[in-house]
């Protein structure tokens, strides 16, 4: 019963570095990225637009089943949609803050109470709400990425 580094010490008559995996023993995705939003809708039109946002991300962050018409239907599952997110300065892209990777929205919370005590409009749309989204990045962040044109942008990934 020999294992790899046994059967290397017998014909190279050396060991590998048990040291060298403090410094790399695998790639790893970056921890994930949370952003709060602190939303106060003023209004019918701004309301109705909360919650629609609300309900897209919601539906592009869930899994979908297969489509009707195909002969197994709910035997798959199709993944949920993935998102591009990106820091922008007016119309262009930050030219200063960090870059993302695609990502897949992982966690969506919706505080009703945003300012610590619950209140309405006439129509029941809360006064003062939170929204906190949890992505992650789909693929890990490699030294060649720097050097891509989008890498190359604001302090890159």
């Amino acid at each position: 019963n020999t294992n790899t580094a046994q059967v290397y010490s017998r014909f190279a008559g050396g060991i590998t570095n048990p040291n060298i995996e403090l410094i790399f023993s695998g790639i790893s995705l970056r921890s994930g990225f949370s952003f709060t939003f602190d939303i106060v809708p003023r209004g019918e039109k701004e309301a109705e637009e909360v919650k629609n946002i609300i309900r897209k991300l919601k539906y592009h962050s869930s899994a979908k089943k297969g489509k009707s018409g195909e002969a197994a239907v709910g035997l798959f599952v199709m993944a949920p949609e993935v998102f591009k997110i990106e820091y922008m300065n007016g119309a262009k892209p930050h030219p200063y803050l960090n870059k993302f990777k695609i990502c897949a929205l992982q966690g969506m919370a919706v505080n009703y109470t945003g300012n610590g005590t619950y209140a309405t409009y006439y129509d029941g749309t809360p006064v003062n709400m939170q929204l906190t989204l949890s992505f992650q990045e789909l693929s890990p962040i490699f030294a060649e990425d720097y050097t891509t044109e989008e890498g190359l942008g604001g302090t890159g990934y």
